[in-house]
């Protein structure tokens, strides 16, 4: 039995901290690209959102294994939520940042926030999702395809796609920590080093070059 399965406290954490990774200010956004900038004067959009995309993944790998560390179930459990709301943060901040990055006027769409969702889930979900005609003209689906089709209906079923993700990941997450301390530290480090390159990656191609793959 997966975490989001085990009942109506067990959901509302969950809906809780996703509903928190999607709360956020673009004044934050802005500020800290502004200090990426500074500091890398000589990159463009695109150097500086895979630099940024490092920068989170080496985050995420000390937070997995400060939260990989416990062995205690009662606290295996609390540090993979812990740890899945933070990466989930993670998740939302670089597909926020990098969207400006890619444009400076991303912050001007009212929908800029769902494209998390999009990136999150992936191009076989959202095919699901969206139907046919997310592929049409190819096997990649293209940003453009997405803002056509984005509707509520869209965004509940990927809502409820991400719930699911979550409670599955704190499920394993929470079952690493229960292995030796050390071991489990180690392993939540390497996931969330893996996860975030290969997701960050995913949104860089997606601001970038229009494409969710």
């Amino acid at each position: 039995m997966t975490i989001d399965e085990g009942g109506d406290d067990s959901r509302r954490l969950i809906e809780r901290a996703v509903d928190y990774a999607f709360t956020a200010d673009p004044a934050a956004y802005l500020a800290y690209v502004g200090e990426k900038r500074r500091a890398h004067p000589h990159d463009s959009p695109r150097e500086l959102a895979e630099r940024i995309v490092q920068t989170y993944a080496q985050k995420g790998a000390l937070e997995g294994f400060v939260t990989g560390l416990p062995a205690n179930p009662v606290l295996a459990v609390g540090g993979a939520v812990a740890d899945m709301a933070v990466l989930l943060r993670f998740y939302t901040t670089l597909t926020a940042v990098v969207g400006y990055l890619a444009d400076e006027k991303y912050f001007d769409d009212p929908d800029w926030r769902h494209h998390a969702f999009f990136v999150l889930a992936g191009p076989k979900v959202v095919a699901r999702v969206i139907g046919d005609a997310a592929r049409a003209g190819g096997k990649q689906v293209s940003k453009r395809v997405i803002r056509r089709y984005l509707s509520k209906g869209v965004l509940a079923a990927l809502k409820r796609f991400l719930l699911k993700w979550f409670g599955k990941k704190v499920t394993q997450r929470a079952i690493i920590a229960k292995t030796i301390p050390l071991v489990g530290g180690l392993i939540g480090g390497v996931w969330n080093y893996s996860e975030i390159a290969i997701i960050g990656k995913r949104i860089v191609r997606y601001h970038f070059d229009e494409v969710l793959e």
